[in-house]
């Protein structure tokens, strides 16, 4: 929500990556050599940090440019370094390019992955403070199949500044046991299966979750409604709903997701910039 000059505006931010340009910022040029600390000092100051994304090009004269994307939990972060760190005279004397990110072809319509347990938590601190929201274990029981045993958890959030309870369910991967065989490889511990239960459940609740956060400092969390209708309820282990949410959170991490972002850069623009940064130095 975006409002005229002096009026109070509103963001939303989910516990799903940060997916698109709006995000990010490009910056340039690098010259320290232990430039990624650097930047996280220089830019945290303007919102949480999601990631930030190092990459170099070959520009003109045949010289290779170090480059980087910031990428902020809030839109409205990005939009604020840019404004302030633009043009801004670098204690090692030259002047620090932040502009928007550049990204080809962004228009993939489909959802973005939940954010990871300790991401959720990173997140839910940064805005919601320390002692604004907690989490409980309601249900933790053992999941008997023919091939293995799996613990499935229910796990309550409770977000006080809001007075707002959501629940959601998660899986364990299987419990190595004497009976498995030696190609269940991503067999764990009985310590580790349920504290993966509890990890996964408690990002199902988290993607349930949107936190509004007003230009005037003030912070308030909301959930999206379920098919019933009622979020006031714990979910039954047993409903649909839930077992199709669980595919979806409880898939396994995308490992190529820097992979899949750098393949969305306009490396050509970006050398046409880096080239006028470089005339300009």
């Amino acid at each position: 929500v975006r409002g005229m000059a002096g009026e109070v505006t509103a963001e939303v931010i989910s516990f799903r990556r940060p997916d698109g340009p709006k995000y990010a910022v490009f910056v340039c040029p690098l010259v320290k050599e232990d430039i990624e600390p650097y930047l996280e000092k220089c830019f945290c100051e303007f919102g949480l940090i999601y990631r930030i994304l190092l990459r170099e090009t070959t520009v003109a004269r045949g010289q290779v440019r170090q480059f980087a994307f910031v990428k902020f939990y809030s839109s409205d972060a990005a939009k604020r370094a840019i404004q302030e760190m633009d043009g801004k005279q670098m204690p090692a004397g030259y002047t620090m390019k932040v502009r928007p990110a550049i990204f080809g072809n962004c228009c993939d319509s489909t959802p973005s992955p939940v954010l990871w347990y300790e991401q959720c938590v990173e997140v839910a601190n940064h805005y919601l403070g320390f002692d604004g929201w907690s989490s409980s274990i309601v249900k933790m029981e053992e999941v008997v199949s023919e091939t293995d045993r799996r613990y499935r958890c229910t796990a309550q959030l409770h977000v006080k500044v809001s007075d707002v309870h959501c629940a959601g369910v998660g899986y364990s991967p299987p419990v190595v046991s004497h009976q498995m065989s030696a190609a269940s490889a991503k067999a764990v511990p009985l310590s580790t299966a349920k504290k993966a239960a509890y990890q996964r459940a408690c990002e199902s609740a988290f993607s349930r979750l949107y936190i509004v956060c007003l230009s005037s400092g003030k912070v308030w969390c909301e959930m999206t409604q379920g098919d019933d209708g009622d979020n006031t309820s714990l979910p039954h282990l047993d409903s649909p709903m839930i077992e199709d949410n669980l595919l979806t959170v409880n898939k396994l991490p995308n490992t190529d997701s820097d992979i899949e972002e750098e393949a969305l850069i306009d490396i050509a623009e970006i050398q046409g910039l880096l080239d006028e940064f470089q005339e300009e130095t």
